[in-house]
């Protein structure tokens, strides 16, 4: 990815932590406690993520359907 491109996926990381979107390595937050690196080689691309980035892509199984509801009987009153 350019950095054009993660700017489009993550937005801008935190000035207090990446000053410049020029500079090389780029510090998102993954929870209130946690952030993760965005390193770009020369190219701008991205190069490695270190740290505790969101999972993209994971498989996540279909949730269970629920059982329908079938009409009860209803007998013939008198």
């Amino acid at each position: 990815m350019t950095k054009e491109q993660v700017l489009m996926s993550l937005g801008y990381p935190p000035t207090h932590r990446t000053a410049s979107t020029d500079l090389d390595t780029w510090v998102y937050w993954y929870t209130r406690w946690k952030t993760y690196n965005v390193m770009f080689n020369e190219a701008g691309t991205v190069e490695a993520i270190t740290g505790r980035a969101p999972t993209v892509g994971v498989a996540v199984a279909p949730p269970t359907p629920l059982p329908t509801a079938t009409p009860a009987k209803r007998g013939k009153g008198k």
